[in-house]
């Protein structure tokens, strides 16, 4: 074990890795460019504290995992041997993102009441039937992203302030 890898995070068994490798054909899974298993990067598709599988893996030039945003970090000790690690960039919230993670929050009533006051038209998907087409009620998502777009910050935290309240 290294003295700089975090120990919370599953490290790959070899035996993973070359069914995966395998599995794409020693190929990048996202841009298909040939690479040989010590030049390509493996990918975890889950959460990277759980322990991984073939299926939850995925075979990645250095390019393509970046785009993902993590970058390779290469250390050399004083006796010569490199150790390579993968580093993860901390990811920056837009407003938008924070509107979306605080409207999550709220049930679909309160997110009809919300675009009902702020004039936001939510239409549901559109289903065919077999005499004649229907329109289904529109999910939270679609309330969540038209909302997005008009509602404050500050307005979905008094909302949820008062959801709180009323609950105690």
């Amino acid at each position: 074990m290294s003295y700089w890898r975090s120990d919370e995070r599953k490290l790959i068994p070899m035996k993973i890795k070359r069914a995966v490798y395998d599995r794409a054909k020693g190929k990048c899974e996202k841009c298909g460019i040939q690479l040989s298993i010590k030049e390509g990067d493996f990918h975890h598709t889950r959460d990277p504290t759980v322990t991984p599988r073939a299926t939850s893996i995925r075979f990645l030039c250095p390019t393509c995992h970046r785009k993902y945003g993590h970058r390779r970090v290469t250390r050399e000790d004083n006796w010569g041997s490199k150790e390579v690690k993968i580093v993860r960039r901390k990811v920056v919230k837009t407003p938008r993102q924070k509107k979306k993670d605080l409207l999550k929050k709220l049930t679909v009533p309160k997110l009809k009441i919300l675009s009902k006051k702020h004039d936001v038209k939510v239409k549901g998907k559109v289903e065919r039937g077999l005499l004649r087409d229907y329109r289904k009620a529109p999910t939270k998502q679609q309330y969540v992203n038209a909302l997005s777009r008009r509602v404050t910050i500050e307005e979905i935290e008094s909302l949820l302030k008062d959801t709180t309240n009323s609950a105690r």
